[in-house]
């Protein structure tokens, strides 16, 4: 595993500020950069079963890998490293349809804490709204309200944080 590899895996893994999903999507990113070493796979899923194992979309994402390693079939396992991505997108494009409708007039949002889910919806809202300000509340002890803060503003999105 090179330097660059292993800074990437250790970023998700000791990572106590991620929401589950986030957590998936960035080992499904990492997945699809080591496809063509199955030794390195193996090894990152045994990782990420003992320091993820606590979150159900983790070892739900590990079991359905796992039964493909079983097969030895490089193609299936790449068709679900990308099939995966592409399902994340269009779930997050389908919450932000819905949610649309509702929210195109709306100018500023207010929310608590860190969620990738909130910030992908205001991600794309941002594209249909280039005035959209967003009011982040901090959330102790791990600062996940200005750590979303940061998210947000690196996103070109206008950010108002509230400390507790």
């Amino acid at each position: 595993m090179n330097k660059k590899n292993s800074h990437q895996l250790n970023h998700f893994l000791n990572n106590k500020t991620l929401g589950s999903s986030e957590l998936v999507r960035l080992l499904n990113d990492y997945l699809i950069s080591i496809l063509k070493s199955k030794t390195q796979i193996i090894k990152t899923i045994r990782l990420a079963k003992t320091e993820l194992g606590h979150f159900e979309a983790i070892n739900s994402y590990l079991s359905d890998i796992s039964s493909i390693l079983k097969k030895d079939s490089k193609d299936e396992l790449r068709d679900f490293l990308m099939s995966f991505s592409s399902k994340e997108n269009e779930k997050f494009e389908a919450i932000f349809d819905k949610a649309h409708l509702k929210l195109k007039k709306v100018k500023r949002v207010i929310t608590l804490s860190r969620s990738g889910t909130v910030l992908s919806i205001l991600k794309l809202l941002r594209q249909k709204n280039k005035n959209l300000q967003v009011v982040v509340c901090e959330s102790r002890p791990k600062q996940e309200g200005r750590l979303f803060a940061n998210d947000l503003a690196q996103n070109g999105i206008k950010v108002e944080f509230i400390t507790d």
